[in-house]
């Protein structure tokens, strides 16, 4: 409550990690001319974040804590170090005890674009609209993208995993988002899966009614 103090007791204790190994599988990975960065994301809380270093076809994470994580790689253009838009893409689910673990496999295959379009309900006016995507983990930085008036987007390159869409007018407006189909589900409460299979498209509507 306001104003009342808490009294919070840390104990530290001294925990070594382990390493956490593979490669990286599939005709994408044999690619010249391109980088591929992978990360390893904590699921479990307490767990440690970081990437892996990469040499050839392997890779391996150092001092990683027991949990639960995300390990997924992605391959860039040359000179694309923003982890943002990956041209393949691969991620497994690892447990993470007090030994080493190796053989984490991960078959990059084509990132999938999805497109999609923002539309307004009638008595709405129409007005860019800003898309976010939270991906999980949440450790991924998000991505962000301007529909503009037309009310078209494409989502490119998008890493495979869950994905929540939140949605925004760009500018002042009482328009909000009502409903967003992937095909035919509905995915703006819960979120939505992607694959190298996802094709969408992805329909984003608009209302201006009172809630």
């Amino acid at each position: 409550a306001e104003g009342k103090e808490l009294r919070v007791d840390v104990q530290l204790i001294r925990q070594g990690g382990v390493k956490v190994s593979g490669r990286l599988l599939g005709p994408a990975a044999a690619q010249p001319g391109l980088h591929v960065s992978v990360r390893v994301s904590a699921v479990s809380p307490g767990a440690s974040n970081g990437f892996a270093d990469v040499t050839g076809d392997g890779f391996a994470a150092a001092d990683i804590l027991p949990g639960k994580y995300v390990v997924e790689a992605g391959q860039y253009a040359a000179g694309d170090f923003t982890n943002q838009n990956p041209l393949a893409a691969g991620r497994r689910t690892v447990d993470v005890g007090t030994e080493d673990v190796d053989g984490i496999d991960l078959t990059l295959a084509p990132t999938p674009d999805v497109e999609g379009t923002v539309v307004f309900e009638s008595g709405c006016a129409t007005t860019p609209v800003w898309i976010q995507l939270q991906g999980d983990p949440v450790s991924r930085p998000p991505r962000d993208l301007l529909a503009g008036a037309d009310g078209r987007f494409v989502l490119q390159h998008l890493f495979p995993g869950k994905y929540k869409a939140y949605v925004r007018p760009e500018s002042a407006s009482h328009a909000f988002a009502t409903s967003a189909k992937l095909g035919d589900a509905e995915v703006l409460a819960d979120g939505f899966e992607v694959s190298a299979e996802t094709k969408g498209p992805l329909r984003i509507t608009m209302s201006c009614a009172r809630r």
